[in-house]
């Protein structure tokens, strides 16, 4: 009976790797070099066995082949990545109409909410909802906002001043960046006060470490998978706004319009866009898919904003406090300014080159987001080539090899803000800076997270000198699970008042 068992469990496993290794012929048979991959899991093992990140791992294949582009697998799917600068901008930007649509899916039936989110739209959904958003990021917005989000830099500052005897002048900069980033989307586009400083049980908080949460093992898998196997999305039910998430941003999105409608008051944020569109489609059903859509909305400002928003400023942070050379500049930068201006306002605010720079660098080193994808939504020639795509294949862009190549950022692994003074950012191809993305699809948020990042840092700058701490762990370890870049563990910097 044993014996049995065995013979008909090897006879399972070979018929299951025959399987999953049918179509590992397919980049073969296009002409297209590729990765020879291994049964089941394709080229991606060390992905799902999380000893290595997607955006690691990519940035391996990335610098081990010369191809403007290459095949490979994840589990038993072909996968192409692109490598050579004109293809991506042909991608991206010049054939934009063939790759609108992102890899994964997210089934509305099990997450409507996140369905909603504008990362994960396809197609005309995606439009009508980019068309809804980016009234909230228009210069004028920013500009009116701009004294709002200086105010979450005080609160901060004072906290700080407050909290640094008992905290031995140490603080873990990763919760500090998201307390004052949850303080500043808030005020931005919903203008509601969160103080998140002064409540240390802020839902609002709280909301964050449920969904940043990398460390909760079912979390990370459901939303890794999601760009891995987005096809397991039905069979494993996954979702990336779980039940109460989705209960807190369709009761929030609902609670603040009905406010306004009733007080009959225009707050020039999110919000506003909301309510008008309610009342252009006569949206009744606060459960219904087009109120959904706009709760939606709520959840993309948010979520989409947090996590790269807090997440860069830490790295930033942590390279400046072990590059005391590059702080002082940018310090200096900033009080030169200050003491002409009077302040840091929002038409000085350009002038923060050398900082500017910081941040970029900051973002080059650690892409929150660290590597990018499309779907192919019509039949394809790769320009130049004689390799057509399908209609449904999927490609991918290795943000951190591009950013670690030689070629474009010669001695990749130093900080070294002056890579974008003027000139050399004039004689650098631009698409191998990808932090926010690229083309139509770009990050809608890019000017808001930078303005929001510059004026934080340089109140920073302004008020205390920033070193390593004897809390903090070196070399940095950055967390392989999940999709997104992170610190492995806390960021504990020593903050000294001027």
């Amino acid at each position: 009976m044993i014996i049995s068992t065995l013979i008909l469990l090897f006879i399972l496993m070979v018929l299951l790797c025959l399987y999953m290794s049918r179509n590992y012929t397919y980049w073969k048979k296009k002409g297209v070099p590729f990765l020879k991959p291994i049964p089941l899991f394709g080229n991606f093992l060390d992905v799902f066995l999380w000893r290595k990140s997607i955006g690691d791992k990519l940035r391996e294949m990335y610098e081990n082949t010369v191809h403007p582009y290459i095949g490979f697998f994840i589990l038993d799917e072909p996968i192409l990545m692109i490598n050579d600068l004109n293809l991506i901008e042909h991608i991206f930007i010049k054939d934009f109409t063939n790759f609108k649509d992102r890899v994964p899916v997210i089934d509305p039936n099990i997450d409507s909410l996140g369905n909603k989110m504008l990362f994960f739209q396809k197609s005309q959904s995606w439009f009508t909802g980019r068309k809804r958003l980016s009234p909230s990021f228009t210069l004028a917005k920013m500009r009116s906002k701009f004294e709002r989000m200086k105010s979450c830099t005080k609160s901060m500052e004072n906290w700080m001043r407050k909290s640094s005897k008992s905290h031995e002048n140490i603080f873990e900069v990763k919760t500090l960046f998201a307390k004052f980033t949850v303080d500043v989307l808030s005020t931005s586009f919903y203008s509601i006060e969160t103080n998140s400083f002064e409540q240390e049980d802020s839902p609002f908080v709280e909301l964050t470490r449920s969904i940043a949460n990398w460390q909760n093992i079912w979390h990370a898998i459901q939303v890794t998978y999601l760009f891995l196997a987005p096809h397991f999305t039905r069979i494993l039910k996954l979702k990336i706004i779980n039940e109460a998430n989705t209960v807190f941003f369709r009761n929030l999105a609902w609670d603040l319009m009905n406010e306004r409608e009733k007080l009959n008051i225009k707050m020039n944020d999110l919000v506003d866009t909301l309510l008008d569109t309610k009342k252009n489609e006569n949206i009744q059903n606060k459960y219904s898919e087009e109120a959904d859509l706009l709760a939606g909305l709520v959840v993309t400002a948010f979520v989409a904003s947090f996590e790269t928003t807090s997440t860069t400023m830490t790295f930033a942070l942590y390279e400046l406090a072990k590059n005391p050379e590059a702080q002082q500049l940018a310090r200096e930068e900033i009080l030169r300014i200050k003491n002409r201006d009077g302040d840091i306002t929002y038409a000085n605010l350009n002038q923060l080159k050398y900082l500017q720079g910081c941040i970029h660098e900051a973002m080059r080193l650690y892409p929150v987001l660290p590597f990018l994808d499309r779907t192919c939504t019509e039949t394809y020639k790769l320009p130049g080539t004689d390799v057509i795509l399908e209609k449904g294949q999927k490609v991918y862009f290795p943000v951190m090899g591009l950013h670690y190549d030689s070629k474009y950022y010669p001695n990749p692994t130093k900080f070294n803000p002056e890579r974008y003074e003027d000139e050399e950012v004039q004689e650098r191809f631009n698409i191998c800076f990808l932090p926010f993305g690229l083309g139509p699809r770009a990050c809608p948020g890019k000017t808001f997270a930078q303005i929001t990042m510059k004026i934080c840092i340089a109140n920073i700058l302004t008020n205390f000198k920033v070193e390593l701490s004897k809390k903090h762990q070196e070399p940095l370890k950055i967390n392989r699970i999940g999709f997104m870049m992170q610190p492995d563990s806390g960021v504990f910097l020593k903050f000294i008042e001027i």
